[in-house]
């Protein structure tokens, strides 16, 4: 039967009309436009967001994961900076923040600020990929076209709000926690290198790309487990029929995709569920934790919309109501259900509902995290996906209120382009706004556990924090009350009764110290913590054989604790015991060269066994590392003078007191050796100056007695005399002959 001309051109025309829907979407060079207009844009607002963070200290997990954590010490060899220590610090298993901490170091020390420059970095490279990935997929051939001429405004507005979000704080301004925002970037840097790879002529570079960036983020943090079966989702929901057809046309990209999961199998698993801080058989039964989680994802989805009040550290509590926990568990499920329903009727929203559960399972679900129950950085990515729902779901009530509105088609026009964009940017001045202010509770770590506390009143972990930093502000009072109340929420915690022997050992109540580090001890035997703090009581109490034994102890529960060494060091140097000692300092060089504590202690141990030289290389090493460190520079001086370098100690003694004018002794010092080379005025300067900051000190009245009498101001030495001895002291009977003698009076 011959076939007619229209009959044979149909195939032909739906072949055609099939190739252009599979088509990749042209982006004309309008495209490069906008990226440079998001840039700017959330480069703007990222700063203004986050500029008063840079000042903020080093907090909470910060110290185990930076400040004492020798591995990011040196760059040479890299291995070493790629192998995170154990002990489940935050940078445990994952070598690649790890790294980019190390980087932090060799830039600058413990400089704060580039750590908090670095975090803003990575949080807008995330926020110009979350852009990117949006924009490309409104663009998609799935949509047919309706976004053509709106994806990239509501892509900058879904990558704007979510940049500046102060839900965000946590996983930029709290510096560990960029494991969370790095890994959040290879995330999206997976997903936008596979779209990428869908839909250009040259797909093989762009899946390579997705598989690289995968790999890095399982080498960031475990969430990134879950980015193959999104990227999988992704395609079922935006370029594919099916999961049988996205299988079929892509199986290589998720081959290589998979693979990235042996990766993170052999960070993961020789850590041990991260030293017992995640996984089963930790002490947490999985139903229990899973029970706590519907409340505090719904706590999450409230904050996405109201962002206060934001809290640190949720602590470990697993306990809740039932109907709450019921409530929630109901109402997630509902929502669960209905994104699986969606995912065949409204693939969009049922991308995004799934997404959003898959990317908060790894750490919300039935895996235990021992140490979180909740955190607020695990809605990093989540956050986004809220973000674009709202976004999208504004947009088609705004095009739904239009199409109803009676307006020429320029007013209509002119309100498409106006509108959103005022809307778009009052909301953003707001968040700025909410986030400097959540900012400015990071600039004092004081402060952030007050916050915490107040927000969250029955986490004994905040109290426990609160206290050791109300502790070092010298508000021993209060940190008594904080620590009791750590006691109070969680008696079966040692950190509280670490916590309350600090205070005690702080205002040398011996036993009252001692009976508390003893405690911590009963409930914890391997708290390397309690050891030393108790063995520090024992040096203080001038019994060092006790203290050597308890820091010797601490040492084999953790032999990278270079402090316990270098305390041992000291007390060995006490006991004369000075091979042993400098073998301690050695040591805890070995952990970290540049502690500057084991150069001093090692510098007075050499003076002690009477190389004075080594000990004042070993004083100018410390001083290399740590210019401010007074103790050094009056360690120094002491040893110039024993080998009779008069003039180095001095400015030595000089450059202690422009740094510290409130320390006494030092001025004593200063003094005695003006004295040894004649100086007579400027030491009697010095004496005076002590006491008027300390006029007690018995010891003064004395000084000021000699160095009087050496100018012959003897009425003068006679009153310091007078007050010395009423003061309990004794002078030697042959400076008050002399003085007699001189002055031709007696007292």
């Amino acid at each position: 039967m011959k076939q007619s001309k229209t009959s044979a051109a149909l195939p032909a025309a739906l072949a055609s009309a099939t190739r252009r829907a599979e088509a990749p979407p042209h982006f004309d060079g309008g495209s490069q436009r906008w990226t440079v207009l998001a840039a700017a844009l959330i480069a703007a607002a990222g700063l203004a967001a986050y500029g008063n963070s840079f000042g903020g200290p080093f907090v909470f997990d910060d110290l185990p994961a930076i400040v004492e954590n020798a591995t990011i010490r040196s760059l040479s060899p890299l291995q070493n900076a790629l192998r995170p220590p154990p002990g489940g610090s935050t940078v445990e298993g994952r070598p690649l923040v790890n790294l980019s901490l190390a980087l932090n170091y060799a830039w600058s020390d413990l400089n704060v600020n580039t750590y908090h420059a670095m975090n803003l970095a990575i949080h807008l490279a995330a926020a110009l990929t979350l852009f990117g990935l949006v924009r490309r997929t409104l663009l998609l051939p799935r949509w047919n076209g309706r976004f053509q001429d709106a994806a990239p405004v509501l892509a900058i507005a879904v990558a704007l709000i979510w940049t500046v979000h102060p839900l965000q704080t946590q996983s930029v301004t709290y510096i560990v926690q960029r494991a969370e925002s790095l890994m959040g970037l290879c995330y999206l840097l997976t997903l936008y290198c596979f779209v990428r790879g869908a839909t250009s002529n040259r797909s093989l570079p762009w899946y390579a790309a997705a598989v690289a960036a995968c790999a890095a983020g399982m080498a960031s943090k475990e969430v990134a487990v879950t980015a193959p079966l999104v990227a999988l989702l992704y395609d079922r929901a935006f370029l594919s029929s099916g999961f049988r057809e996205a299988l079929r046309r892509r199986w290589p990209a998720y081959a290589g995709l998979a693979l990235t999961w042996i990766l993170l199998a052999a960070l993961v698993l020789p850590t041990g569920g991260r030293s017992g801080t995640a996984g089963y058989g930790q002490g947490v039964a999985a139903w229990d934790y899973f029970r706590a989680q519907p409340e505090f994802i719904v706590r999450y989805l409230r904050l996405c919309v109201w962002p206060r009040p934001l809290v640190l550290d949720y602590g470990t509590q697993l306990s809740s109501s039932a109907l709450r926990a019921g409530v929630s568990g109901l109402f997630l499920l509902a929502l669960l259900l209905g994104s699986v329903w969606a995912l065949f009727k409204r693939p969009w929203l049922g991308f995004l509902g799934l997404a959003f559960f898959l990317i908060l399972a790894p750490s919300s679900s039935f895996v235990p995290i021992v140490t979180q129950t909740a955190a607020e950085h695990r809605m990093y990515l989540p956050l986004a996906i809220v973000v674009a729902l709202c976004v999208l779901g504004g947009y088609f009530a705004f095009e739904r209120l239009l199409s109803f509105a009676e307006l020429d088609d320029e007013t209509r026009g002119l309100a498409r382009k106006v509108v959103p964009a005022l809307l778009v940017a009052g909301l953003a001045v707001g968040l700025v706004y909410m986030t400097r202010q959540r900012n400015d509770d990071y600039r004092l770590a004081l402060l952030l556990w007050r916050r915490t506390v107040d927000h969250w009143p029955y986490n004994a972990r905040a109290h426990y924090n609160l206290g050791a930093e109300q502790l070092d502000a010298g508000q021993d009072r209060d940190a008594l009350t904080s620590f009791s109340n750590a006691v109070k929420f969680a008696p079966h915690d040692a950190d509280g009764y670490i916590g309350l022997g600090n205070v005690y050992r702080k205002n040398r109540s011996t036993l009252r110290a001692i009976e508390n580090y003893t405690k911590a001890l009963r409930l914890r035997p391997d708290s390397a913590q309690a050891y030393h703090s108790r063995g520090l009581v024992y040096g203080q109490a001038g019994r060092q054989e006790k203290a050597v034994a308890d820091y010797t102890r601490a040492i084999e529960l953790d032999p990278t604790r270079g402090e316990s060494l270098v305390n041992r060091a000291a007390a060995y140097s006490l006991l004369n015991q000075h091979e042993l000692a400098i073998a301690d300092c050695d040591r805890a060089l070995e952990i970290d060269r540049r502690d500057v504590l084991a150069y001093y202690n090692r510098s007075n141990v050499y003076a002690a066994m009477g190389d004075l030289r080594r000990g004042i290389a070993d004083m100018t090493r410390a001083l290399e590392l740590q210019p401010q460190y007074v103790p050094a520079y009056i360690g120094r001086a002491r040893h110039y003078l024993a080998v009779g370098e008069n003039d180095e100690a001095l400015y030595d003694y000089t450059r202690a007191i422009d740094l510290s004018r409130s320390y006494v002794p030092v001025f004593y010092e200063r003094a005695a050796a003006l004295a040894a080379v004649g100086r007579h005025e400027n030491a009697l300067e010095d004496i005076d100056y002590a006491l008027y900051l300390d006029p007690e000190h018995a010891e003064g009245y004395r000084a000021r007695a000699i160095e009087r009498f050496q100018l012959q101001q003897y009425d003068g030495a006679w009153k310091d005399v007078a007050e010395f001895r009423r003061r309990g002291g004794r002078l030697p009977a042959e400076f008050l002959e002399e003085l007699t003698k001189a002055s031709g009076r007696s007292e």
